[in-house]
Order: C-alpha cells, then sequence, then structure tokens
C-alpha cells in the first residue's frame, strides 16, 4: 500500500469544506478550551503562577509532555505552599 500524502491532504480538506459552519466552530472552541486547561486550572489551584503557566501553555500545545507538566504544575501550586510551623509540645 502507497502512502500518498497529497490525496491524505486532499481529502482531509474536502471533509473540513463540507462540515457545517457551527459544528465547524464547535470544534474548534472545544479545542481551544482543551488546549487551555492547564491555565484554567491554575486559575483554581495556583494562582500566583497563572501569568507563567498561561504564557508557557502556547507553546506547550505542541509536546504532550510539557502539558501535562503543566497540568501538574498548575495543580499542585497550594500544595507545595509552606504550612505554618506548630508549637513544640511543652514537657
Amino acid at each position: 500500500m502507497d502512502f500518498d500524502i497529497t490525496n491524505l491532504i486532499n481529502e482531509y480538506m474536502t471533509e473540513l469544506e463540507s462540515m457545517p459552519l457551527p459544528v465547524l466552530l464547535i470544534i474548534i472552541a472545544v479545542s481551544i478550551v482543551f488546549v487551555f486547561i492547564p491555565s484554567l486550572l491554575a486559575l483554581l489551584f495556583n494562582r500566583r503562577h497563572f501569568k507563567l503557566i498561561l504564557a508557557a501553555n502556547i507553546p506547550a500545545a505542541f509536546s504532550t509532555v510539557a502539558w501535562f507538566g503543566l497540568i501538574v504544575w498548575a495543580v499542585t501550586g497550594k500544595v507545595w505552599e509552606r504550612k505554618p510551623k506548630q508549637a513544640a509540645p511543652e514537657s
């Protein structure tokens, strides 16, 4: 079986052109929300680093490892904050 990239691109573009506009807009909107999941999680869990995570989100969208790394960074923001030291028990 021969792999013809030109034919594959032509078939993809034909399918894309025949898609109704509302469906295409919904697919684009869902894709954008999906890519920015780390930033949305940072709003909830790690507001202090939100701007950094948002800036790193654009290039990380092209790397699965970096994207999952951003999710971990966004979710573990409050976990690493220092807890107040407890007083030593008196004997």
